[in-house]
């Protein structure tokens, strides 16, 4: 249950790194502009997906108590205003493994439901189908779990009648030779 958001972090840490990441960055300089000036620093402004991430890294250091206060805030927030960043930092939330609030259910709603926007930033628009994408991967997963559990569950069932069965045999075979011990004592 742990690797989903592991798996969304891994993958969005590769796309943040590749391209799109909130750092400075700095170019470093040929032999010949050190001798005159030192290049200047480039600012590149954080994107709504980087401070999703740093949202996302920031719930990862809260504890149980302050994630369901920041889960019902966020909520309520979503309720009055359902814009593209309170419906993410929603779905995160929903998405977070091990915790009372999960509902992978209601994160794919919010995904799949998502109104278009034409101002949607690209970055988001592809957040939004690889989250689609790996919780619906993890929904199918719970459920094949959940079937697998349930046949385990008939075939102990199964095995302890069996058992049953087989120590009643048991029962009845040394009731058997005890009777038949006892007859032959009595006969001698």
């Amino acid at each position: 249950m742990k690797r989903l958001p592991r798996k969304i972090c891994t993958l969005l840490l590769i796309n943040i790194l590749s391209g799109c990441s909130s750092m400075y960055t700095h170019q470093s300089p040929s032999a010949d502009s050190v001798m005159s000036s030192t290049q200047p620093i480039q600012v590149v402004v954080p994107s709504q997906l980087d401070l999703l991430m740093e949202y996302y890294e920031r719930l990862q250091e809260k504890t149980e108590a302050e994630l369901i206060e920041e889960f019902n805030t966020v909520k309520m927030n979503f309720m009055h205003n359902n814009s593209d960043g309170n419906r993410i930092r929603y779905i995160l939330l929903l998405s977070l493994p091990n915790k009372d609030f999960r509902n992978i259910s209601d994160a794919l709603h919010l995904l799949m439901e998502w109104p278009e926007n034409e101002q949607q930033l690209t970055s988001i628009g592809s957040f939004r189908k690889l989250l689609t994408q790996l919780l619906t991967e993890q929904q199918h997963l719970n459920s094949t779990v959940k079937n697998f559990s349930e046949k385990l569950k008939e075939v102990e069932m199964h095995s302890e009648r069996l058992q049953k069965k087989v120590d009643d045999i048991k029962d009845m075979e040394k009731s058997l030779i005890r009777r038949e011990s006892h007859s032959n004592m009595d006969q001698n």
